[in-house]
């Protein structure tokens, strides 16, 4: 039983490896999209939201 879930992870990490290695530019580009809209999105929350729970929000 580990050893089959071990070779499913290991199978993954493989496939993912490739297909970082294959379109390496789209990867770091969405990444920085992901990193920048994410943030964008949530600093326009805060006006919407009490302070407070914000505070609690970006702890977590």
């Amino acid at each position: 039983m580990l050893a089959s879930i071990f070779y499913r992870f290991a199978i993954a990490a493989v496939l993912m490896i490739v297909a970082l290695a294959l379109l390496r530019r789209y990867v770091v580009l969405l990444a920085l999209c992901l990193f920048s809209l994410n943030f964008v999105a949530f600093y326009n929350a805060t006006s919407l939201i009490p302070s407070g729970l914000v505070s609690v929000i970006f702890i977590c």
